[in-house]
């Protein structure tokens, strides 16, 4: 269990370096191509985006209690961040924010994240390669309930496009890295899984 919890540890101090990243420094890249500006603004999909993280952390959270495939988890996420920080510091991207006129809630929450989140640490996005994560491991431990994690984290990737926060290339590599990291922690687990159910 020691280890769990510096593995816990350092999972929560993996997360709070993002903050640091978050802010501009050296060149800054705009990944953005034409298909992205025919994306529409659908402010409504800003509540699946801002429910992810509460119920990722929770997720992070019982499977440390109840030591369920805990380190595998934790790995993911770490790693992948760690990953991802090296494009956030190396390779800097931003994306340009919409005006928003609205005042409905949708819109006023959206307001709330673009004034709380810089728009960097934009390649890759996170909240896309942890909802991939996020789905491996409920479908790893919890096969029952793979459907409702995959149409959740689905409307989550959808949500990163579609409240504006992400560019597709970014989504794209997010895609990528969630799906490599689940490969590489998760597969056998998964694979032992469905051998036992045959």
């Amino acid at each position: 269990m020691k280890k769990n919890w510096q593995i816990f540890l350092l999972g929560i101090g993996a997360a709070l370096v993002y903050l640091l990243l978050n802010n501009p420094h050296g060149t800054v890249h705009n990944l953005s191509v034409a298909v992205d500006s025919k994306i529409l603004f659908v402010p409504i999909f800003v509540f699946p985006y801002i429910l992810f993280l509460p119920v990722f952390w929770l997720t992070y959270l019982w499977a440390f209690v109840k030591n369920e495939n805990f380190k595998k988890f934790a790995w993911a996420m770490i790693i992948t961040s760690a990953v991802s920080y090296l494009f956030y510091y190396f390779f800097q991207t931003n994306v340009y924010r919409l005006e928003i006129s609205g005042s409905d809630l949708s819109s006023r929450l959206v307001q709330w994240i673009y004034s709380h989140d810089n728009p960097y640490n934009a390649f890759p996005s996170l909240h896309t390669s942890f909802s991939i994560i996020f789905s491996a491991y409920i479908i790893m431990v919890r096969p029952k309930y793979a459907w409702l994690a995959i149409i959740f984290s689905s409307l989550v990737i959808a949500s990163t496009l579609l409240i504006k926060q992400h560019y597709i290339a970014d989504v794209i590599a997010g895609l990528i890295l969630g799906l490599s990291a689940s490969i590489i922690f998760f597969r056998k687990s998964l694979e032992a899984g469905q051998t036992n159910n045959n």
